[in-house]
Protein backbone atom coordinates (compact mmCIF):
# COMPACT_ATOMS: atom_id res chain seq x y z
CA UNK A 1 0.00 0.00 0.00
CA UNK A 2 2.88 2.32 0.77
CA UNK A 3 4.38 1.73 -2.67
CA UNK A 4 1.01 2.54 -4.27
CA UNK A 5 0.75 5.96 -2.64
CA UNK A 6 4.41 6.74 -3.22
CA UNK A 7 4.02 5.91 -6.92
CA UNK A 8 1.94 9.04 -7.53
CA UNK A 9 2.59 11.21 -4.44
CA UNK A 10 6.37 10.66 -4.50
CA UNK A 11 8.04 12.35 -1.51
CA UNK A 12 4.77 13.63 -0.02
CA UNK A 13 4.28 10.31 1.78
CA UNK A 14 6.44 10.12 4.90
CA UNK A 15 4.71 7.41 6.87
CA UNK A 16 1.76 5.06 6.58
CA UNK A 17 -0.12 3.74 9.61
CA UNK A 18 -2.87 1.16 9.72
CA UNK A 19 -5.63 1.12 12.28
CA UNK A 20 -6.83 -2.33 13.21
CA UNK A 21 -9.81 -3.30 15.31
CA UNK A 22 -8.47 -6.14 17.40
CA UNK A 23 -10.55 -5.92 20.57
CA UNK A 24 -10.78 -9.72 20.79
CA UNK A 25 -6.97 -9.99 20.79
CA UNK A 26 -6.74 -7.28 23.43
CA UNK A 27 -9.19 -9.20 25.61
CA UNK A 28 -7.26 -12.46 25.14
CA UNK A 29 -4.01 -10.68 25.97
CA UNK A 30 -5.52 -9.18 29.13
CA UNK A 31 -6.85 -12.58 30.20
CA UNK A 32 -3.44 -14.17 29.55
CA UNK A 33 -1.67 -11.45 31.55
CA UNK A 34 -4.01 -12.09 34.50
CA UNK A 35 -3.29 -15.82 34.33
CA UNK A 36 0.47 -15.18 34.17
CA UNK A 37 0.27 -13.07 37.34
CA UNK A 38 -1.68 -15.82 39.11
CA UNK A 39 0.83 -18.42 37.93
CA UNK A 40 3.77 -16.34 39.15
CA UNK A 41 2.07 -15.87 42.52
CA UNK A 42 1.41 -19.61 42.83
CA UNK A 43 5.03 -20.41 42.03
CA UNK A 44 6.23 -17.86 44.60
CA UNK A 45 3.95 -19.36 47.27
CA UNK A 46 5.13 -22.89 46.45
CA UNK A 47 8.78 -21.82 46.47
CA UNK A 48 8.47 -20.10 49.84
CA UNK A 49 6.73 -23.12 51.36
CA UNK A 50 9.61 -25.37 50.25
CA UNK A 51 12.40 -23.32 51.86
CA UNK A 52 14.54 -25.46 54.11
CA UNK A 53 13.14 -28.67 52.64
CA UNK A 54 14.73 -30.95 50.14
CA UNK A 55 14.75 -29.13 46.79
CA UNK A 56 11.70 -30.12 44.77
CA UNK A 57 10.88 -28.72 41.39
CA UNK A 58 7.99 -26.28 41.70
CA UNK A 59 7.41 -26.61 37.97
CA UNK A 60 7.13 -30.39 37.95
CA UNK A 61 3.54 -31.13 37.00
CA UNK A 62 1.43 -33.26 39.27
CA UNK A 63 -0.66 -36.11 37.96
CA UNK A 64 -3.56 -34.43 36.13
CA UNK A 65 -3.75 -31.46 38.50
CA UNK A 66 -3.91 -33.74 41.53
CA UNK A 67 -3.82 -31.70 44.73
CA UNK A 68 -0.73 -32.09 46.90
CA UNK A 69 -0.06 -30.56 50.30
CA UNK A 70 3.09 -28.71 49.18
CA UNK A 71 1.56 -26.80 46.29
CA UNK A 72 -1.03 -24.01 46.21
CA UNK A 73 -4.59 -24.85 45.18
CA UNK A 74 -7.75 -23.00 44.23
CA UNK A 75 -11.32 -23.84 43.30
CA UNK A 76 -12.01 -23.91 39.60
CA UNK A 77 -15.22 -22.72 37.94
CA UNK A 78 -16.83 -26.09 38.61
CA UNK A 79 -16.08 -25.94 42.33
CA UNK A 80 -13.31 -28.56 42.39
CA UNK A 81 -10.07 -27.96 44.30
CA UNK A 82 -7.24 -28.03 41.72
CA UNK A 83 -3.47 -27.53 41.68
CA UNK A 84 -2.91 -23.82 40.89
CA UNK A 85 0.46 -24.15 39.14
CA UNK A 86 -0.69 -26.90 36.77
CA UNK A 87 -3.98 -25.17 36.03
CA UNK A 88 -2.56 -21.70 35.38
CA UNK A 89 0.37 -23.06 33.35
CA UNK A 90 -2.06 -25.00 31.13
CA UNK A 91 -4.36 -21.97 30.75
CA UNK A 92 -1.45 -19.65 29.86
CA UNK A 93 -0.24 -22.16 27.28
CA UNK A 94 -3.72 -22.47 25.74
CA UNK A 95 -4.20 -18.69 25.62
CA UNK A 96 -0.76 -18.20 24.05
CA UNK A 97 -1.62 -20.76 21.38
CA UNK A 98 -5.00 -19.07 20.73
CA UNK A 99 -3.44 -15.62 20.47
CA UNK A 100 -0.72 -16.83 18.08
CA UNK A 101 -3.30 -18.57 15.90
CA UNK A 102 -5.49 -15.44 15.73
CA UNK A 103 -2.53 -13.22 14.85
CA UNK A 104 -1.57 -15.55 12.02
CA UNK A 105 -5.09 -15.46 10.51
Amino acid sequence: LGAYFKSFLHDAVLEINFVLDCKDLENLHTERSDKVLKLEHSVAVASSSQEGQEELSVWAPTSHGRVTKDRPTHKNSQGYQVDSIDTYAREVSELTHTINRRVDE
